[in-house]
């Protein structure tokens, strides 16, 4: 059985290849329904061949329910109860991914390191309510940096920074690829977090964003936390 949520060519490749081996294709994105999404997490219902689900997770972001909806069919598959199904999407968290940090002024670490991953970070973030956006981003050199920062140029603030991995991107090319007005650059990820943290109100939000790496330094921020 192969289980998934995509769309358009990918589609179309999975079924051909599931016809031609004989395989069941699932696609769950029909059996998704009431999705309701928040800074507290995910809920829907789902609606599989052998069950039904009212859902709740601490994942955040529309995108989310799509990926549990795979994850619960599979588990189907493979004779999970629905008991343990649910308690597990419960319980169920992704450090890293979409993750408040602290609250006034609002810190989110999100480790989006592709224009895919990003289209659905910031889709979430736009349905939050703040006053001004503070994006610290770093990226690394490997990935379409060039899209990335053209999606961060809403944001009332952007913070370059560059991560301690070898692969990290200078962050004089963010800013030279950046068309956001106020635009500054720190050679380390705490730097600009600190920074980001100084001159933002409570009322507004950071996203620190653009890579694993990034992430990964960021959450130093908030051992204590973690």
């Amino acid at each position: 059985t192969c289980v998934t949520s995509c769309d358009g060519v990918a589609f179309t490749v999975l079924e051909k290849v599931c016809g031609e081996r004989n395989s069941k294709l699932a696609d769950v994105k029909p059996m998704i329904s009431d999705v309701n999404s928040s800074i507290d997490g995910v809920s829907f219902k789902l609606k599989t061949p052998t069950g039904a689900y009212r859902l709740s997770s601490r994942l955040r972001g529309l995108f989310q329910a799509e990926n549990i909806a795979c994850a619960v069919v599979a588990a189907e598959a493979f004779g999970v109860s629905k008991d343990k199904i649910v308690s597990g999407v419960s319980k169920t968290f992704w450090p890293g991914r979409l993750d408040v940090m602290q609250e006034h002024p609002m810190v989110i670490i999100d480790c989006a390191h592709n224009p895919d991953g990003l289209e659905k970070t910031l889709g979430f973030v736009r349905k939050l309510d703040y006053e001004k956006l503070f994006v610290v981003c770093g990226f690394s050199a490997d990935k379409d940096f060039p899209k990335m920062v053209g999606m961060l140029s809403f944001a009332d603030v952007l913070i370059a920074v560059k991560s301690k991995n070898e692969r990290a991107l200078e962050t004089r090319k963010i800013i030279e690829k950046s068309k956001n007005q106020c635009k500054i650059a720190f050679e380390s990820v705490l730097e600009g977090v600190e920074k980001a943290l100084e001159v933002s109100c409570e009322r507004d939000l950071i996203l620190v964003v653009g890579s694993i790496f990034v992430a990964g330094e960021a959450f130093s921020k908030w051992r204590n936390r973690i």
